[in-house]
Order: C-alpha cells, then sequence, then structure tokens
C-alpha cells in the first residue's frame, strides 16, 4: 500500500471508533483539516535564497568502477514531512538509475563526468532535477485531494448512517407507551476544532502562577488517552515508523488539542524543551511527558533523567512515552522495565497494568528524598516489515 492508502485506511479506523456525539458534534470541512494536517504532504519547492552547488563526489558503488563524478545540490524549502514526499517513487521519472535523495534541506544527484561531459549535460542534469520535482508534485497533490476527498466520504457516511440509526430509534421509541427522557451526554465533544498548521510554545504568565495540584484519576484519563492514540500508531505502524520523535510527538499533540483546547477550559498541551509535552492550564503547568524513540537502555535512563530536569517540586507525575521501531517488542519492554526500576532514584516495586506495555514507577525527586513522583511509563510497538 503507497502512503495516502494507509493513511486513508488510519483515518477511516479513527473515524469508525469516534463516539456518535463526537463526531455529530465536529464539523466535517474542520474534521477533514484536521486530519489533513496530520497526514497531508507537502510540495518540494525551490529554494530561490541559495544558489544550486557542486561538488566532487566519490564512486558510491563498487560495481561503478572509476567513474568521476560531481554532485549536484539543489536547495529546496525545508517544510515538515519533506522527506516523505521527496522519497516518493514518481509516477514518471527523468533520472534513470541515480533519483534526486534528500539531504537535509537539499535534493543531491551525481552526475558521471567524461571528456564528452560540457555544461549542457549540467544544465540538462538540473532540468531533469525540476522535471522530477513537478512530477513528484503532481503525485503528491493527486494523493493529497483523494485522501480529503475519502476522508470527507467516510466522515459523512458515518454522519448519515448515525442519523439513520437515531431516526429509527426514535421511531420506535414514540410506539413505547412508557414516557421516556433520552440521556444526553455532558461529555460530548462539540467545540469547534482549532486546525494547527504549527503548534507552538506557549509563553509563561507574567504573574504568579497558582498552586495546582493534578489529582491521580486525571491522570490516568490523560494516560488513557495517550494509550489509545499509540494503539493507533500500532494498528498502521507503516504510516508512523519513520517519522522521528518530534514529528510523533506533534501527532500526539494535536490529538490532545483537539481534545483538550478552549477557551473555556484554559487547558493546553504544547511543546517547550526539544521532545516534551506539558499541559498547562490557568492556574499553572501540571502534566509533563516526554517522547523518546528506543535506542537501548542507556538512551532510556536519559529519558527519565530528562523528565526529571523539567519537573518541579510542585508536580506529581511524568510521563515517558516510547515508540519502538525494532523488532522484539517483548524483549524491549522487560528491558524498559528493568531499566527503569534499576534508575538511581526509583524505589519500591513497578506497578504494571494488564497491558504490560504500560508500568508505573516510584521515584524519589532528586533534590528533596521526600518528595515521591510517580513516572508513567508506555511503550508502544512501530516495528513495520519493509518490503
Amino acid at each position: 500500500m503507497s502512503y495516502f492508502d494507509d493513511a486513508i485506511s488510519t483515518v477511516k479506523t479513527a473515524i469508525e471508533q469516534k463516539s456518535e456525539e463526537e463526531l455529530v458534534g465536529v464539523d466535517t470541512d474542520e474534521l477533514v483539516s484536521y486530519y489533513f494536517a496530520l497526514f497531508g504532504l507537502p510540495l518540494i519547492e525551490r529554494d530561490t535564497s541559495r544558489n544550486i552547488l557542486w561538488e566532487k563526489g566519490k564512486t558510491p558503488f563498487a560495481g561503478w568502477g572509476r567513474k568521476a563524478l560531481i554532485i549536484i545540490r539543489y536547495p529546496v524549502v525545508g517544510v515538515e514531512k519533506l522527506k516523505e514526499t521527496a522519497s516518493r517513487t514518481a509516477s514518471t521519472s527523468a533520472l534513470g538509475r541515480a533519483p534526486p535523495r534528500l539531504e537535509g534541506d537539499e535534493l543531491v544527484v551525481m552526475l558521471e563526468v567524461t571528456e564528452q561531459t560540457d555544461r549542457h549535460a549540467i544544465e540538462e542534469q538540473i532540468l531533469s532535477i525540476e522535471q522530477e520535482i513537478q512530477w513528484k508534485n503532481n503525485d503528491v497533490k493527486k494523493g493529497n485531494e483523494r485522501f480529503k476527498t475519502e476522508v470527507r466520504e467516510n466522515v459523512n457516511a458515518r454522519k448519515n448512517r448515525i442519523q439513520q440509526d437515531t431516526a429509527l430509534i426514535e421511531k420506535l421509541v414514540e410506539k413505547v407507551e412508557v414516557p421516556l427522557k433520552r440521556r444526553t451526554s455532558s461529555d460530548a465533544l462539540t467545540a469547534t476544532l482549532n486546525v494547527k498548521k504549527e503548534i507552538k510554545a506557549i509563553m509563561p504568565s507574567q504573574h504568579r502562577l497558582e498552586e495546582y495540584v493534578l489529582k491521580e484519576d486525571s491522570v490516568k484519563q490523560l494516560v488513557e488517552i495517550l494509550r489509545s492514540a499509540g494503539l493507533w500508531f500500532e494498528r498502521t505502524p507503516r504510516v508512523f515508523a519513520s517519522l522521528e520523535e518530534e514529528e510523533l510527538r506533534d501527532i500526539l499533540l494535536g490529538g490532545l488539542n483537539m481534545i483538550f483546547e478552549g477557551e473555556a477550559t484554559g487547558e493546553t498541551f504544547s511543546k517547550v524543551g526539544k521532545t516534551d509535552i506539558r499541559l498547562r492550564i490557568s492556574k499553572g503547568e501540571i502534566l509533563i511527558a516526554e517522547c523518546k524513540i528506543w535506542r537501548g537502555k542507556a538512551y532510556y535512563t536519559e529519558g527519565i533523567d530528562q523528565l526529571f530536569r523539567y519537573l518541579t517540586w510542585r508536580e506529581d507525575y511524568g510521563l515517558l512515552i516510547t515508540f519502538v521501531r525494532e523488532k522484539g517488542f517483548s524483549d524491549v519492554i522487560a528491558t524498559a522495565l528493568n531499566t527503569a526500576t534499576a534508575h538511581l532514584t526509583c524505589i519500591g516495586d513497578p506497578l504494571v497494568y494488564s497491558q504490560d506495555s504500560y508500568f508505573v514507577t516510584n521515584h524519589r525527586f532528586p533534590d528533596d528524598p521526600k518528595k515521591v513522583v510517580k513516572i508513567h511509563h508506555l511503550l508502544f510497538n512501530l516495528f513495520a516489515v519493509s518490503e
């Protein structure tokens, strides 16, 4: 399946899993825009403020023999998910066995140089790069439009089914002689979605923040929301397996803000450090999470240490969210559990929930041994078999 096939499948599953109240209460166009902000791909655009550069290259493959090569570096505007666009195979290609690859914010292609090579050969190669970009962009435009169309159709189809079922049930209820009253849900999501093209950190308030304590039940609810989002990742790992820590963090942020953000509550999730998530409300900062890719025991220990650098004495909880992109998920869970319990600050036995990739450890606050902080650990399996 292609990137867009996987993305459409993922969103379709998410739509089917939404509650009726949540789906009916959200404008279709805004919901489509929200999902497009998560999964739509950008177009490749030349960065005209920089020059096209060249440098001497090395023969990349043994079978090529000794060849003189130059590397052409074509500057492009660096945007989120550009790597996914650049890595896609265009429906037509102008560059044979050496398609351009993305390095940072440059498209790079190699050109073999012979005695017959002249400036026209280089100019033709640059034109070929630009033709390749045009073809990739055309494919992405079609994919983006198909994504929005199919997501809109899935949303409307589910809404229509809900309306038909509701009308059928209401007709049945009218025939019942015993008086019945419709149950309403105070938790239904009816707020307008504010899709963010870019998630920005919130500046600290100028006035002194009031002390605020987050109840443990609320922490568990938030963890459950994050766990559900992570399980969504696991169902279609190929969509997310290539993403880095910050990109995965931003997807979680988008989902959390869709649920919690609103002027009435003042609750907002934001990013502060390189990969952390912080929940702010009008009375203070109350929950911090750290997102990591699994890279072994030392890196996991570093994640716990990093949490403590963000936590203050007023906070009782922290979250460590880990995405695993390698085989042997059960072994990784066991290693993470052993690493956490072996941490210098850890006390007592961990609490392992029925979902064995979720556990909680107790830690003495590094600056005050009498202060105990609970760290919730969530691990998600993003291993995807390469084709």
